[in-house]
């Protein structure tokens, strides 16, 4: 994995040296970059992030649910054995989210509605982090089920 060698990346990449198990590095580290910069959105200026146990857990555990469940996912694919890592990746969580998010939508809107207009301010604590460690965690099983599905039948073919 290149980290600043561009030129090289560039050249690998054009005479076709890079496959997709070379490429899967570069995918999970932008994967929790993304998740950490997603996650973290209150540690920016103007945000009210105190650096607590819930606050540092309410960035964690998502993260951790991504990264693990996505290398669940490459394993389930055939690890360095596997085909189409990522056509089958950006496909599947793309439909499943689309499939899923009403249902998550809906689980939140009941959640923000009796806790924030009940309590007049949302402060996160443990019960949030479980929701949204629940929903992260049944998505990705979703998505696991159906990546599972495609795999055995393409080795069936």
């Amino acid at each position: 994995m290149y980290w600043v060698r561009l030129h090289r990346l560039k050249n690998e990449l054009i005479e076709g040296r890079v496959s997709e198990h070379q490429a899967f590095p570069y995918f999970l580290a932008v994967l929790i970059v993304d998740a950490i910069l997603i996650n973290s959105s209150l540690a920016f200026p103007g945000g009210d992030f105190t650096p607590d146990v819930i606050s540092l857990a309410q960035i964690i555990i998502p993260v951790a649910i991504i990264v693990i469940a996505t290398l669940l996912l490459y394993h389930t694919n055939g690890s360095t054995e596997g085909r189409s890592f990522f056509v089958r990746y950006f496909s599947l969580v793309w439909v499943v989210g689309i499939r899923f998010m009403p249902f998550a939508a809906a689980i939140l809107g009941a959640w923000f509605y009796f806790v924030f207009f009940e309590a007049g301010e949302y402060e996160p604590g443990w019960q949030a982090i479980a929701l949204w460690s629940s929903i992260y965690g049944l998505y990705y099983w979703r998505v696991w089920v159906h990546f599972r599905d495609v795999r055995a039948r393409a080795l069936a073919t």
